[in-house]
Parts: structure tokens; sequence; C-alpha cells
């Protein structure tokens, strides 16, 4: 199977997702990412579609059907605006998976993909740090010093924890959070066998305290589980079926705790966890309203664009994207993109990659990752080129599921040496092959 490298593409369009820069063209309103995936998404579609990335796997059936559901609910509910709306979100989420599945494919360019974004999460912890204390996105506003162009707006939240929330570029403290969450335990796993462990957990240290200047509960919830999945990793290694029995305990976990609290158990975590009690009240209440909507719309959703059906005093924003999804769009959309997350965890932990440690190491970081990024993105409303990030990272790893040929030329010992035979002899190579022969004789 083929290896290419990380193409420089990919770290152009990667870029223009995290230094985020809008201008208008003719009224239009329109950022450096999406332009650049208005051109690629249809090449890299065909060339999908044409085989030139592989054979089309089970996970691409999933996300190709998440989106499919995703296009009827809005015609059905949104017909005004199904070719903007849907045209739009297709750029977002088709773009950012194609950009992930189609140029990433190995391991090399995998690797390739966390060393870049590794390091672009670090390089933003000085604006994180002179944001938190002044409350000036520093970078945003030397971008709004050029003309015809501009930033992300300033959203100007209250102290918590006497820090200003981070925004550095992003529209959202909880989306930048979200975007240092993503490749904590790329860093911290995938690269096991290309750095050491104290600079791997360096690493990873100064992208939690990115993470947390962001001041957001729910990317912190997504770091602080992978720092519990990568030390369960560490201490049931060459365990049998570990992760199975990490499921049934925390299934009988969860349901103990139900019963032993007088409130649900999820509002009984999320009120813990959050950094005020108001937003795990608000978490609540998004619960049950949106389970109730589901119930009333369970097949094409209530559709886009409309305010979500939530009491009258709370901002309409439904802070949970895996229920705003069965909210809008339908129980079938959650359950195709929930299962393709899922399934592709799955198929990729059975792909045989034991037999290559650092592609093991590879498919494990990203495995822990993506489950952070589902936990997270529980308790946050994504849109934009925090989507976008998301689905690349997730098209990434989808080369995982397919076993790969590990198998490679031995490394001769100098025991094997000894044994192959003479290296030079003054005979010629015929006779020297049958003085061998006779010398076994």
């Amino acid at each position: 199977m083929a290896d290419p490298p990380l193409s420089p593409v990919f770290v152009l369009v990667f870029l223009s997702l995290v230094f985020q820069v809008s201008f208008e063209i003719s009224s239009l309103y329109m950022t450096v990412s999406r332009l650049l995936l208005l051109v690629l998404t249809p090449i890299l579609l065909v060339k999908f579609l044409s085989g030139r990335f592989g054979k089309i796997l089970t996970t691409d059936w999933l996300v190709f059907g998440f989106l499919f559901w995703f296009s009827i609910s809005t015609l059905k509910n949104n017909t005004a605006v199904f070719l903007t709306f849907a045209g739009s979100n297709m750029l977002i989420l088709l773009g950012g998976y194609l950009m992930g599945r189609a140029y990433i494919r190995g391991p090399r360019a995998f690797r390739q993909m966390i060393y870049l974004y590794g390091s672009v999460v670090v390089l933003t912890l000085p604006l994180a740090i002179h944001e938190t204390i002044t409350s000036t996105m520093s970078l945003a506003r030397m971008i709004d010093q050029v003309p015809g162009i501009s930033a992300s707006i300033d959203v100007d939240y209250p102290q918590r924890r006497g820090l200003y929330r981070v925004q550095v570029t992003f529209p959202h403290p909880i989306h930048y959070g979200l975007f240092c969450t993503i490749c904590f335990a790329m860093v911290v796993v995938g690269l096991k066998d290309r750095i050491t462990t104290a600079l791997r957990w360096l690493w990873g240290g100064a992208i939690a305290l990115c993470c947390f200047l962001s001041v957001s509960s729910g990317p912190l919830m997504g770091i602080m589980a992978q720092i519990g999945l990568i030390f369960y990793a560490f201490v049931t290694r060459g365990a049998k079926r570990p992760w199975i029995w990490l499921l049934r305990f925390s299934i009988v976990g969860y349901v103990l705790l139900d019963l032993a609290s007088t409130r649900p158990a999820y509002y009984a975590v999320a009120e813990r966890l959050a950094f005020s009690s108001g937003t795990a009240y608000a978490r609540k209440l998004i619960l049950e309203f949106g389970t109730q909507q589901i119930a009333r719309t369970p097949i094409f959703g209530y559709g886009a664009g409309k305010r979500i059906p939530l009491p009258h005093w709370m901002t309409g924003s439904m802070d949970n994207h895996w229920l705003l999804l069965a909210v809008v769009y339908g129980v079938p959309a959650f359950a195709l993109l929930f299962g393709a997350y899922v399934y592709t965890i799955w198929k990729s932990g059975r792909a045989g990659h034991e037999a290559d440690p650092e592609t093991r190491h590879l498919q494990l970081g990203w495995s822990i990752a993506t489950v952070g990024i589902m936990l997270t993105i529980a308790t946050v409303a994504i849109w934009s080129e925090i989507a976008t990030l998301i689905f690349v990272a997730f098209g990434a790893g989808v080369w995982m599921v397919v076993p790969r040929d590990n198998t490679a030329p031995p490394v001769e010992t100098k025991e094997a040496a000894g044994r192959r035979g003479l290296r030079y002899t003054r005979f010629p190579a015929r006779t020297a092959s049958i003085a061998t022969r006779t010398r076994s004789a």
C-alpha cells in the first residue's frame, strides 16, 4: 500500500482552518479555508469515487449516508434555503472528511500531520497566555488591520477562575479548547517510537495548558478522558481484551451512579465537571427538551434554521452536538455519524497492526483522541472551521481500518551473518559454492 508524505495542499488548508481569515466577494461572506475547499472538494470527490485513494470503505458509506440524510432533512424542513445551507455544510463537512481521507493514507503522512498539528497548537501558547491576562486577541487584531480582511470577533465573556477565556482566532473559546484537545493523545501516544517519553509528555502538557486557557469544561473533560485512557492502556498492556472490560465497567459504573444519585447520572457528572452550576443546569435542560423534541420528530428532525425548542430565557444554542444532530436532522443522521465513529475505532483496533508497533501506537493515539472528541462535542455545538477540523481528524484515521502489509526483510543479526557463509573467498563464485557445500558435508 502506498504511503505518500503529507501534501503541501493539506498543510495550506490546515493552516487556513486554524488562522481564520474572512473577506467578502460581492457581499458574499467567505473565509480562506472555505474558498480552498470550494476548489478542492469537487476534485477530491471525483478522484475518491474513481478509486484513486483506494476502495470505498464501510466508514465512507456511513459518512456519505449521514450527509445524504442531512441533505434530505434540510430539503424537507427548509426547502427555501436548501441549496445554500446544504451546499455550505457540504464544504465544511464533506470537504474536511475528504481532506483527511485523501491526503493521509498511511503512517508516514499521519505522523507528519501529528507533528504539524502539535507544533501549531504550541505556537499559539504565547498568544493564549497574553489573551488570558489582557483579554486582547492580539493576532485577530493584527489581521483586522489588513484592509479587506477580518478575523473572528471577540465574544468578550466574563472571567472564569480569574482568567479571561482564550479564543486566539476561533469564534468561541470552547472551539479553541476543542482544537487543542484533538491532538493530545496523538502526540503523547502516537509519537512513542519517535521521541522520548519526557518530551512527549512535555509537549502534551503544553497542549493541555492551551486547552485549559479556554476555560471550558468540555475540552478539559476531553483531555482528562484521554489521560485516563492512556493510563489504562499502559496498565493493561499485554492483557486480553482490555477495552471490552473497560466498556463493561463503564456501563456498570454509570448504572450504579444513576441508581445512587437523586439526579440522572449525566447531570451529576456534568455538574461536577462544569466551571459553573449554571452551565450544568443548562445542559440538563438541553437534554430534557432535546429528547422531548426527538420523540416528536424522530425521522427527519425539527429542521435547521429554526429556534431550537428550549425555554424562552435560554439562548437557543444546543450545546450537545450529538443531541443537536438527532433534534435537527433526525435520529438516522445521528446514528449514521455516531456509528461511523464507533465502527472505525473498533475496526482499526482489529486490523492487525500489532505486527508494526509504530502503526499500532498511531492507531491507539488516534482512537483515544477520537473518543476524547466524541465526549467533548457532547458538551458543545460545532460549526464552521472547527467542524471541518474534526472531520479532517476523523478522515485522517480511516486508513487504519485496512490491514497493512507489515512484512519486511528481517534485520540480520550478527549470529545470522556468521551462519550465512563466507563473505570473502579467493575461489571463483562457482568454486566457492562447491567448497561451501563440501565443507558442510
